[in-house]
């Protein structure tokens, strides 16, 4: 027992407390960057006033003009206490589907709310993003667990105050996204499923298996989550991506049931950050949106 105390105390010194590698792979994995927007609270409305300090630059954006008065922003509690951040932007004419978006690590809303309006216009569908918790003006912070608790508020806040009915809602996840965004879809049946340069596991990352199949301690385990992924599903990825390796976009798309009619997305080039400015990324998104999903 002496020998077990010494051994839980140096691994609570090397690692984060609780002593479990998971908490290290967590750490390791989210890295929040500093918040790229700021909120004020005006009494007089009751509305809150968003203030972009900067928006991703990308042709992408330049194509579409964008305004921050037609975002609409609120915060959500979720059921472990935080307080996320969501945006929300209507189309017009207005149109019931809605993409719900799961941004990657890097990111926080005031980086992408201006990609996700011009993905919502290129599609005609109405977006909400979130911050996960930990992430932007989002409160708590950022976990495995927490992230999946934190995309089910963002979905209850579209069935609640947008009306919205699970099927017209599109799940969207991009990179870290592609997580929460699997294990909601592999436990809600949506109108549809997007995963841009997603991942098979958090180690698979680092250390990659042939077979993709999760390790010892992983976390994220979305190659496991995504057989029972049976809303039509659309996978994207770069094939030039040096941060998740392609292999990782084809496992998912083998093993995920609903893509057995929906041809995937290898954007030849692409990176892992630059998909957007691919003619082919716009084009495909297009034709999923109008052609292939249910209606």
């Amino acid at each position: 027992t002496m020998k077990l105390a010494r051994c839980c105390k140096l691994l609570k010194v090397l690692c984060f407390p609780p002593c479990c590698p998971r908490n290290i792979i967590e750490h390791a994995t989210f890295q929040p960057p500093p918040p790229s927007y700021s909120v004020q609270y005006n009494p007089q409305s009751g509305d809150y006033v968003v203030i972009i300090d900067r928006f991703q630059e990308s042709n992408f954006l330049k194509r579409h003009s964008i305004s921050i008065t037609d975002i609409e922003f609120t915060y959500v509690s979720t059921k472990s206490g935080t307080k996320i951040a969501c945006m929300y932007y209507a189309v017009k004419p207005a149109k019931r589907s809605t993409i719900l978006y799961s941004h990657g690590n890097a990111s926080d809303l005031g980086s992408v709310i201006g990609l996700a309006i011009c993905l919502a216009k290129t599609v005609h569908c109405n977006i909400l993003v979130y911050d996960y918790s930990g992430y932007g003006q989002s409160s708590g912070k950022p976990s495995e667990k927490q992230i999946y608790i934190d995309i089910e508020a963002a979905f209850n806040l579209l069935l609640t105050k947008y009306n919205c009915r699970p099927e017209d809602v599109i799940l969207f996840g991009q990179s870290l996204g592609s997580a929460p965004t699997i294990d909601l879809a592999s436990r809600v049946a949506v109108q549809a499923v997007v995963i841009q340069s997603g991942f098979a596991s958090a180690l698979n990352v680092a250390f990659p298996r042939e077979d993709k199949q999760p390790m010892c301690c992983d976390i994220f385990e979305n190659i496991n989550k995504v057989s029972r992924v049976t809303s039509p599903t659309l996978v994207i990825h770069g094939t030039r991506d040096d941060v998740i390796d392609l292999s990782h976009g084809a496992a998912i798309y083998e093993q995920c049931p609903g893509t057995q009619t929906v041809e995937p997305l290898w954007v030849v080039g692409g990176g892992h950050n630059d998909l957007e400015l691919y003619t082919q990324f716009t084009h495909r998104l297009r034709k999923f949106f109008k052609e292939e999903l249910p209606h």
